[in-house]
Order: C-alpha cells, then structure tokens, then sequence
C-alpha cells in the first residue's frame, strides 16, 4: 500500500490503546501508521514498550495486518527525549544513532529525522549526519522531515522556510515520503491551535509541487469536519497521541468504581509528578484535567499496575470500553479523509 493511503499515525500510548487502534484498522480496513516517540518506545526504555517489544507486540496482535500498518519513529532528533536534559549534544546525538540502529533492526517501516531543537547553524549538518547513518544501515528505509513545534498562531516562518526544507531533503528524494510543517494546529487538553487555510494552501501546494506529501502533528481534538478542512487544504495526513492517552485515562477513571481506593492512589502519585504542566493551557487549575492528561506517563508504575491487575482479576469489560471510545477518536479522522 502507498504511503499516501496512510491518512492517520497513532502515538502508542499503552498496550490496550494500541490494541484498540489495530482493531479499528482491521474492522475498518482503515491503514494506520504507529508513531512511537523517544520517551514512549525507545532502544533501551519508553513508559509504553522498548523498542522490541512494541514490534513484537503489534505483529503478534490477532487484529495485526501487515497492509494496513505502519511501524514509525516520532521524532527521532536531540532533545526530544526526556532523558536528553541530562546528557551533552554530543551524548544526544549518540543516542538518537542508536534509536535509529535498533528502530532500523526491528524493521520500523518509516523514521521521522527531527533536528529543530538543535541551535540553527548545526541543523543541516546534523540532519544530513541522522539520515546518511540511517541510510547506511538500510538504503530503503522510508523518511519523514520536518518539525512542528507550533506556536498555534504564526505560519509566516514556516512559509519562508519551506523553500530551503525542501531544497535539503531533495537529495534523499528516493526515501523521503512526508515533510512535517507547521499549520497552526497546537495540541494541549484540546485543540488550541488557529489552523490557517491559506497559509496551509500554500505550504501544501510547494511541498506537492516537489512530490512530498505533508504530515501536520498536533491534531489532537479535531472534529471530522475540522479534519475535512485539513484535508481540503493539502494535508495529506496528520498524527494524534495525547488524545490517545487522555481516552485511557478517562476509561479508567469511569470504571472507578470498580478500585476506587487504587484510582486514588494513582491519581495522587500521577499529579505530584507535575506532568501535566505539558498538557494544560495556562490558567487550568482542576485535577480532574491534570490527571486526564497526564497518566498515562505512568500506567506502568505500581499504582498503574496495581489498577490493571484488578481489571484483569475481576474481568471487568474495561478493554471493549476502551475500543468504544477509540473508535469515536478515530471516527473523526477517518471520515474526514474518506473519499
């Protein structure tokens, strides 16, 4: 199947979401690309999978079918992981070749090279050294390029830059698939970004016209008619993942209920590792949005295991809950993209 008839990428949030999308796709013969981030899957941790286990897990899924799914790395650059803070650039860049090494050994269909939190007079350097490495090691692996660390309100900057963006990524036209762009979409607990039609047309038409496709990220909370409008403007696919998470957190705590002492615990140990502070637009006070955004960071930690022991114990139907929901996500992006 063409990279162009993969319309949506999933952040892999936790093993049931990624259960729940694979389902979607089988049932709805509805092609899915899986986009794992350094800090949920990587080489040697991730608080989703490692970098084999996530592989391992979606191919061995009853609903995995190999035409339908796409295994890809998110915004493989410096930085972009947490663990990144506490080691030097050199120890980054490092790190993001031995993300690339073990991506490229377990047989990733696609990774995207991010070097935009890198200082400007390093990023072509850098990026010609992430992609020639990935290269090296599998000449035809598919590329994605390009960054959208969105300010939600201004595309002037992206639109004088994609000129030079695609210039660059020329040379590797052979494996570069999507260029990623700002479009003015900004995910937080909702959708807070401006989209801007024209300035989408625009950029759109120049990346088509040099025969990419364009990937928007940040498009989290859309209605079908939102993604229709994105659609509509030239985006040929985008990516959600804290949504994801957000709709597990949000089954877990309707089946509350059923481990209300547990949920509690979790709820408390979740807010007082401020993760949410990523996830909520200033001015939000309430816990509730807090720990809705935020745990699935840590559905691995005692207090998150605990939960899914007494899920599993009791046999509770949390898992056909959890699809429900998903399903209602994902509605809104396949719809939008149907012919």
């Amino acid at each position: 199947m063409e990279w162009s008839q993969f319309k949506l990428g999933v952040g892999p949030m936790s093993p049931e979401v990624v259960d729940s999308c694979l389902k979607y796709s089988k049932t709805h013969n509805f092609p899915i690309m899986i986009i794992a981030s350094r800090n949920q899957v990587d080489y040697n941790s991730g608080y989703a999978f490692n970098t084999e286990e996530l592989v391992q897990y979606v191919k061995a899924n009853s609903y995995y079918c190999s035409n339908l799914i796409k295994i890809c790395r998110d915004h493989c650059g410096p930085y972009f992981a947490d663990a990144d803070k506490l080691i030097t650039y050199d120890e980054t860049v490092k790190a993001c070749k031995l993300t690339i090494k073990h991506d490229i050994e377990n047989n990733f269909d696609l990774l995207h090279i991010d070097i935009s939190r890198v200082e400007n007079s390093k990023q072509n350097d850098l990026a010609k050294e992430l992609i020639e490495y990935a290269l090296s090691l599998n000449p035809d692996i598919a590329l994605e390029f390009g960054s959208e660390d969105n300010t939600g309100q201004n595309l002037y900057d992206t639109l004088a830059t994609v000129d030079k963006q695609i210039a660059f990524v020329k040379t590797y036209k052979k494996n570069v698939k999507f260029l990623v762009n700002q479009t003015g979409s900004l995910t937080k607990h909702i959708q807070v970004g401006i989209f801007n039609k024209e300035l989408c047309t625009e950029i759109s038409q120049k990346i088509h016209n040099a025969g990419f496709l364009l990937k928007e990220h940040n498009t989290d909370y859309l209605n079908v008619n939102q993604v229709k409008m994105h659609k509509e403007c030239g985006v040929d696919s985008v990516n959600i993942a804290p949504q994801l998470g957000y709709t597990h957190t949000y089954v877990l705590s309707k089946m509350g209920h059923h481990y209300r002492s547990e949920l509690n615990k979790f709820r408390q140990y979740v807010l007082e590792r401020n993760m949410w502070q990523k996830w909520v637009v200033d001015g939000v006070q309430d816990d509730d949005t807090k720990f809705l955004t935020s745990a699935h960071y840590f559905f691995n930690s005692e207090y998150g295991m605990l939960i899914n022991e007494i899920i599993s114990k009791k046999r509770l139907s949390f898992n056909e809950m959890l699809y429900n929901e998903i399903a209602i996500v994902l509605d809104q992006y396949r719809l939008g993209y149907r012919e």
